[in-house]
C-alpha cells in the first residue's frame, strides 16, 4: 500500500532501517524487525513527530556560503482509509524564514489527494497512486537495500516511558541512493525544497539508531546522523556545487491506534487544483 509523498521521509528511513537490519548476520536483530515490520502491517493508525536539520554549502569558486533548513512536525496516519495529517514548520535561516506548514492527504479512486496550507491558502494537488511514491508508515515494503553492520544493543533504554531495544548502523553513501528519492518526493510535497535535484552521494557516511518497543515490538523512534564534508557534492548546478554538509533527524512514534478518524477542512477541500506533472511535482 502506498501513501502520498509527503510522508516519504518517515516511509524512507524506516526502509533503509529493515535493508539494515535485514542484512545483518544477528538473528536476534533480524527477528526484532520481522516482528516490527508485521506489527506495523497491522497497525489501524500511529501518530508521532519529526524533526529534521540539514546544513548545505553553496560553492562558486571565490564565494562560498551555508544555507540551513530545518522543519518540526507532527504527524498522524491511518491505515485504513489511508489518510495522515502533518502539522509544523519549516525554515530557511539564510533566508530568515519560518513556514507554518498543514498537509493532509487521502487515497481516492486509485489516486493521492494532498492539500498544503503555507500560509497563502489551501492549495489542491492530485497524482495516481504510482507517481504519489513512497511506502506507508503504517505498511513497509521490502527491504530495498544492502547494508554490511548493524548492532543490537546489550543494553535497552526508556522510549515514552517505556522500555525499548537499541539497534544502531553505520551507512556508508550508497545505501542512500533509494532514500534520497523518498526523502526528495516527501520535501517536494511540503514546499518543493529538493525537486529535481540531481545528487551524488558517495561521499556520505550515516549513522543510524533505532528504538523498537520491547512490550509491543512496534518501532519507537528512529535517529539518523548523515555527515558529508567538504567532499559531498550532491549536484552542480552552472558552475555552482551544492554541498551537504550534515544531516540530521529524528522520527518518534508515541502512540499506536489512538487515531480514529482525520477529517479534512471544508475550506482545503475546496481548494483549487494544482496542475500537476506525470511525476507529481507542480507544473
Amino acid at each position: 500500500m502506498r501513501i502520498c509523498k509527503t510522508i516519504g521521509l518517515s516511509a524512507a528511513v524506516f526502509l533503509l532501517l529493515g535493508s539494515v537490519l535485514t542484512g545483518c548476520s544477528q538473528v536476534t536483530a533480524e527477528d526484532l524487525m520481522r516482528d516490527a515490520q508485521n506489527n506495523l502491517n497491522n497497525a489501524k493508525s500511529v501518530d508521532g513527530d519529526f524533526a529534521m536539520e540539514m546544513n548545505m554549502g553553496i560553492d562558486e569558486g571565490a564565494l562560498s556560503m551555508g544555507i540551513g533548513i530545518n522543519a518540526d512536525m507532527d504527524m498522524e496516519v491511518l491505515n485504513d482509509p489511508e489518510m495522515y495529517h502533518m502539522n509544523g514548520t519549516i525554515g530557511i535561516d539564510l533566508m530568515d524564514m519560518t513556514l507554518d506548514m498543514e498537509i493532509y492527504g487521502r487515497e481516492a479512486d486509485d489516486k493521492m489527494e494532498t492539500y498544503v496550507n503555507a500560509g497563502e491558502g489551501w492549495q489542491k494537488s492530485v497524482v495516481e497512486e504510482d507517481a504519489a511514491g513512497g511506502e506507508s508508515v503504517i505498511a513497509l515494503g521490502d527491504s530495498l537495500l544492502d547494508a554490511s553492520n548493524c548492532e543490537l544493543q546489550r543494553d535497552t533504554e526508556s522510549v515514552n516511558g517505556q522500555e525499548a531495544y537499541v539497534i544502531s548502523a553505520r551507512l556508508e553513501g550508497d545505501d542512500f541512493v533509494e532514500v534520497w528519492d523518498e526523502l526528495q518526493d516527501a520535501f517536494s510535497a511540503a514546499g518543493g525544497l529538493t525537486d529535481d535535484i540531481s545528487v551524488d552521494l558517495s561521499g556520505l557516511r550515516a549513522d543510524v539508531t533505532y528504538h523498537i518497543y520491547k512490550d509491543t515490538k512496534l518501532p519507537a523512534g528512529i535517529s539518523l546522523v548523515v555527515e558529508g564534508g567538504e567532499d559531498a557534492v550532491l549536484t552542480e548546478v552552472e558552475g555552482i556545487g551544492i554541498l551537504l554538509r550534515e544531516l540530521s533527524f529524528a522520527i518518534n512514534f508515541d502512540e499506536y491506534n489512538q487515531v480514529n478518524e482525520i477529517e479534512i477542512p471544508a475550506e482545503a477541500l475546496q481548494a483549487p487544483e494544482e496542475e500537476t506533472g506525470a511525476d507529481g511535482f507542480a507544473l
